[in-house]
């Protein structure tokens, strides 16, 4: 992202958590998230398939962090989120 926009690395991640209070990384990991959740609620998609089309590493990295951020697993949240389709 840096590069993208012209800075140096270290400055680019010094001014980002000098502006939002939190490294750039956390805030990806947030939004990641965020859309796991959008697309496990409002889809027919599957947890894998969420976790591998937002770029997770593995299944298990992504339910660790899904489960970190939300408070419950990827799992627990379909069941209780998903919008019946119909």
């Amino acid at each position: 992202m840096a590069q993208e926009v012209g800075l140096d690395p270290k400055y680019f991640s010094r001014l980002f958590v000098s502006v939002t209070g939190e490294r750039f990384s956390s805030y990806v990991q947030r939004e990641r998230i965020q859309e796991a959740k959008d697309l496990l609620a409002n889809s027919v998609r599957t947890i894998i398939d969420v976790s591998n089309s937002l770029g997770f590493s593995s299944q298990s990295y992504f339910i660790k962090v899904f489960s970190e951020v939300v408070g419950e697993t990827p799992g627990e949240y379909l069941k209780k989120h998903r919008v019946p389709r119909g």
